[in-house]
């Protein structure tokens, strides 16, 4: 459950109040890419990019619980519910599952820094912190009813 402060709940009943809110503002002009390179291709890698590029955005609102101590499975689909207001009659929503790694993670052993590497001051790769892609989805308001050839804006306010 999504509250108020970036906080997010697993499990149990939300305990939802008024402050619990979020807002941003989205620029369409300025939108939110899928990968911090520019460019108008897909690659596979996106998939695997480190997301952190999109979380430091203002126009992206983020939500995080507090560290998972025991080891959990995830299975079957995930499924999100978005109560939103806008002024606008069309909008795409982006829901992501990441994983946060701990900011004392180090990479796995082929991505490590070698000899050469730094004789060639490649840098190491940073891994404390890394947000793992674990689900995506995204949905275009328009089709939120699952009807792509009957398009139904939003209303504005």
């Amino acid at each position: 459950h999504f509250l108020a402060g970036g906080k997010l709940q697993i499990g149990g009943e939300p305990n939802y109040t008024a402050k619990d809110n979020t807002s941003f503002w989205s620029d369409p002009s300025k939108p939110v890419p899928f990968t911090k390179h520019v460019t108008r291709a897909h690659f596979p890698e996106y998939l695997t990019e480190d997301q952190r590029f999109a979380f430091q955005r203002p126009d992206v609102l983020s939500f995080e619980s507090p560290p998972i101590t025991e080891e959990f499975t995830l299975a079957g689909s995930l499924t999100t519910q978005l109560y939103i207001t806008t002024t606008g009659t069309d909008a795409d929503w982006v829901v992501k599952l990441i994983d946060v790694w701990p900011d004392n993670a180090t990479p796995p052993p082929h991505k490590q820094q070698t000899e050469k590497d730094i004789s060639l001051s490649i840098p190491s790769i940073q891994m404390g912190g890394y947000q793992q892609l674990i689900r995506a989805e995204v949905v275009r308001s328009k089709f939120r009813d699952g009807n792509y050839e009957k398009p139904v804006p939003l209303e504005a306010g």
